[in-house]
């Protein structure tokens, strides 16, 4: 892997949703040189991370913090990898987990970039993405949190929040286990600003059926503009929402756009 093979690299972290035994097994050859110098960032309470994944990572000398929301409603995703020297730094930005299926047999979409230092933009934006990771540590203390070892696996797996590998199953949005006592995890409330909701439009004279306003207001911290309807539809009939009534005829999953009203 060219991320982990750059010459001198005094620091790697590896942020994914999901991790597995099998996909930490597939970097354990180019891992193994960095792994007092790496950080895995990793999602919990997903249904598809696993104890062998952390327990790989651990035995691998990695450092491990795992990201649980506290909710399988909101999950962490970046699949951000990065690896710098003090002269050059290398990043890989896309869709691919530490999992086998990420690393092999997907279909997925990333982007390699390599950097220079030198350049003081890539040097704050490389920054960024290290100061942004251990940000969390921080500021959501109840929810990230370094694995340690063994005993805090095995508890983690009891409490429901990662998965067995050993024991075959269909990927689930949440673990489930009979011990809910074991979890105490409070949602994670994210510092983001929320879109506007429709009620927020109500209130400050937004519809989506007329015109309002004349410029930028604030809306739940986002600017408002004007909006007007530009096309509606006449009322759609079986046909147009491809709904057919024959025996022998299956729904195509389609719709028909063209009708206007007049």
């Amino acid at each position: 892997m060219q991320l982990l093979a750059l010459p001198g690299a005094n620091q790697v972290v590896l942020s994914t949703a999901f991790m597995n035994g099998g996909g930490l097994a597939l970097l354990a050859e180019s891992l193994r040189p960095v792994a007092d110098r790496t950080r895995i960032f990793v999602g919990i309470r997903n249904g598809i991370t696993t104890a062998q994944g952390l327990q790989e990572a651990l035995n691998l000398g990695c450092t491990v913090v795992a990201v649980d929301t506290g909710t399988s409603h909101q999950i962490f995703h970046p699949k951000v990898y990065c690896s710098r020297s003090t002269k050059e730094a290398r990043i890989i930005i896309g869709s691919a987990n530490l999992t086998v299926g990420g690393l092999i047999s997907n279909i997925e979409a990333s982007s390699l970039e390599s950097m220079s230092l030198a350049d003081k933009g890539s040097a704050d934006f490389v920054d960024s993405v290290f100061h942004g990771l251990d940000r969390m540590t921080v500021e959501y203390p109840d929810n990230v949190f370094a694995v340690r070892d063994a005993v805090q696996i095995h508890e983690l797996l009891e409490a429901g929040r990662i998965v067995d590998e050993s024991s075959p199953r269909p990927p689930e949005s949440v673990g489930i286990s009979e011990r809910r006592d074991l979890d105490q995890v409070p949602r994670m409330r994210l510092k983001v600003t929320p879109l506007p909701t429709t009620r927020d439009r109500r209130q400050n004279g937004m519809t989506t059926t007329g015109t309002a306003g004349t410029g930028p207001r604030s809306v739940g911290g986002l600017a408002k503009w004007r909006q007007e309807l530009v096309w509606e539809s006449n009322e759609l009939s079986r046909r147009y929402l491809t709904i057919p009534t024959g025996e022998n005829t299956n729904p195509t999953g389609s719709m028909l756009f063209h009708k206007r009203r007049t």
